[in-house]
């Protein structure tokens, strides 16, 4: 999410494409959240409204993939100084934007007549919490580049990035989504699987290293039949978890979220099959200098609209936007138009202060 390309001959334009698809799907994460407890379980709209929420994942490991094609690549230096800067600088981001969302808390609170224990509500609570629901992805990419001095050599080589895939695939991907469904001798397979500590291979390192992959070990988005296949696998994949998940909600009588994680196959092939697929569209596109101009400044202000949407959605709901979207089936699209385009709007005007347009 924060790296970019460092010169105008180098940059990677359909990564600037992904990254700001990837910044509309987080924005669907929360949008459809919202709508969430709202549908009764079991109509059409709750179907929807969880297909979308299922789908809204895939942006955060295409972010997680955009950030370990550029951290990797051999136009990046790896200095370990330059790496603990970058991590610096994100949990800097991270404390400064948790204060900033729990100033905003506190206000509410007292706005709406509550007594303030400054030490309990604001210094212990700021110690002791993780922050606005949405920030963890900073902390998360923080320590991920701490790792780049260590394996980027590692990665240069295609087998070591196959080897690494495969296994967090096979553990941190495949066996979870397994676990979600009954089949016979389940439980006896997964109190094995949980017998061994898999946090190596578990965590966005897999995603951060199969972005690189992409990138620098494969052309075969040159080939329509693996771009189709990859698309087949992902939407069949996607079908079945929505149905899964709509059938388990109304079995528990409340959405199931089981499969709203980037942890699950239809994310994986989600993923892979919009990064593929947009790269090839890139390389057969006429290079058009004015609209990467405006796909560069809209790539640059995701960080500011990852940043400052949760506040401008509650600014939304608070206004009375979400009572006056009855209909799920519009309501849902608009109100993800509308906080798009204001997210946009004002993560650019950040962008113009020149003191916020450097943290940035």
């Amino acid at each position: 999410m924060s790296e970019t390309t460092v010169s105008k001959n180098n940059r990677i334009y359909f990564l600037d494409y992904a990254r700001v698809s990837a910044c509309v799907l987080v924005l669907l994460v929360h949008v459809s959240a919202v709508w969430l407890d709202k549908e009764p379980v079991g109509s059409a709209g709750a179907f929807f409204v969880l297909s979308c929420n299922i789908l809204a994942f895939t942006g955060v490991t295409v972010y997680v993939m955009i950030s370990g094609a550029l951290a990797l690549s051999q136009e990046h230096n790896s200095y370990v100084r330059i790496y603990i800067l970058k991590s610096l600088r994100l949990l800097g981001l991270w404390l400064l934007w948790k204060i900033m969302y729990r100033l905003i808390d506190i206000i509410k609170l007292k706005t709406a007549g509550e007594i303030i224990d400054w030490k309990e509500d604001f210094f212990i609570q700021l110690i002791t919490k993780p922050g606005h629901y949405h920030l963890w992805f900073l902390t998360m990419l923080a320590f991920v580049y701490l790792m780049v001095p260590l394996i980027k050599k590692g990665c240069e080589k295609k087998e070591n990035c196959i080897l690494y895939l495969v296994i967090f695939s096979l553990l941190a991907v495949l066996f979870p989504t397994l676990f979600l469904f009954e089949f016979p001798f389940r439980y006896l397979l997964e109190e094995f699987y949980g017998i061994f500590d898999f946090g190596y291979f578990a965590g966005y390192l897999g995603y951060f290293i199969l972005g690189y992959f992409l990138l620098k070990h494969t052309d075969r988005e040159k080939k329509t039949v693996v771009v189709v296949m990859l698309w087949l696998a992902a939407i069949a994949f996607f079908v079945i978890a929505c149905v899964t998940g709509n059938i388990r909600s109304i079995s528990e009588g409340a959405p199931c979220l089981l499969f709203s994680t980037p942890f699950s196959l239809h994310c994986i092939f989600l993923s892979m099959a919009g990064f593929v697929l947009v790269k090839r569209l890139d390389k057969g596109s006429q290079k058009d200098d004015k609209k990467h101009a405006i796909l560069v400044q809209l790539s640059a202000a995701t960080l500011g609209v990852y940043l400052i949407h949760p506040f401008i959605l509650d600014m939304m709901i608070q206004a009375g936007f979400f009572s006056a979207f009855e209909n799920v089936w519009t309501g849902l699209p608009l109100m993800l138009l509308l906080l798009m385009l204001l997210s946009f709007i004002a993560a650019l005007l950040m962008h113009r202060i020149p003191l916020i347009n450097k943290i940035l």
